[in-house]
């Protein structure tokens, strides 16, 4: 209907432009049919590429809808929707390597753990953000929010590896309590991680020859290391607070990366099962006499 009468408005003003075409053309040809002829002309293509204009939709348009039987008119926002995953803004190898990963989520199934979990995502994460800026923020979450200090809760879940029950073990001591050593800040991250889909690991071994416990994540094909705990102290004891993310998406040729050694690395890695529940005992069935 509106358009329809905006078509009405652009006739009249067309038969307007029509005299005003005229006059100005007749002041040259003065007496000729083909004035009017060529006037009538401009003005038609003047109204029907109004009318094609009109016709183009816009990202904010009018419709009528039907409720109950009865015409209204409701205001249809379309709007254009990005993934943030495909802009690289800081261009660097892991923005690149974390944005392009396939995601895979899944939960520990330990509903203490899963729902700290979740609370953390809904305080930091948004839509708008990319795979790589989500790992960012919990990775220096992580290290803003938590301090050095053993800590384990035994699960109340039944898990079927041994490796899956202390890695949530630990999760939950950390995320319950507010402090863990390198184990439990590996295994927190890898926890995390796996909750946004990334095929995580938490890895034993050495660090400049002493024990240690970080984490990697297989991304391309290949592993790479992120230690949220030692990047913490780094913090703390260097950069003033501040994360410089010197021990994030590391792989070989990177600065610090000869300093990790492990030969646990398979073991840990085989030993993961999806935090899988452990099959529950059936009891045999006696034999009929």
């Amino acid at each position: 209907m509106l358009q329809f009468v905006t078509f009405c408005v652009i006739i009249q003003k067309s038969n307007k432009t029509v005299t005003k075409i005229t006059k100005c053309l007749g002041s040259v040809f003065i007496g000729t049919k083909k004035v009017r002829v060529l006037a009538l002309v401009l003005a038609t293509i003047t109204v029907l590429t109004s009318v094609i204009v009109l016709s183009i939709p816009k990202k904010s348009e009018t419709v009528t809808v039907s409720t109950n039987n009865v015409a209204t008119e409701t205001e249809v926002k379309v709007e254009e929707t990005i993934d943030p995953n495909s802009i690289l803004k800081y261009g660097t190898k892991a923005e690149k390597l974390l944005n392009n990963a396939e995601l895979h989520p899944i939960l520990t199934g330990e509903e203490v753990v899963d729902k700290k979990v979740q609370e953390i995502f809904d305080e930091i994460l948004d839509d708008s953000m990319s795979n790589y800026e989500k790992v960012q923020a919990i990775y220096v979450y992580l290290i803003d929010n938590f301090y050095y200090r053993s800590s384990y809760k035994s699960p109340t879940t039944n898990y079927a590896s041994s490796y899956d029950e202390k890695m949530v073990g630990r999760a939950k001591g950390f995320l319950t309590t507010g402090h863990g050593t390198c184990t439990e800040f590996s295994a927190t991250f890898m926890v995390m991680m796996r909750r946004l889909g990334f095929e995580c690991y938490s890895i034993r071994g050495k660090i400049k020859g002493g024990e240690h416990t970080w984490t990697e994540i297989r991304l391309d094909g290949d592993l790479y290391i992120f230690d949220p705990e030692v990047d913490r102290c780094m913090a703390k004891g260097w950069h003033g607070g501040v994360c410089e993310f010197d021990y994030f998406c590391l792989s070989e040729g990177d600065k610090y990366f000869s300093y990790y050694k492990s030969k646990y690395r398979e073991s840990n890695i085989s030993s993961f099962q999806n935090f899988e529940r452990e099959a529950p005992l059936v009891a045999p069935i006696p034999a009929l006499q």
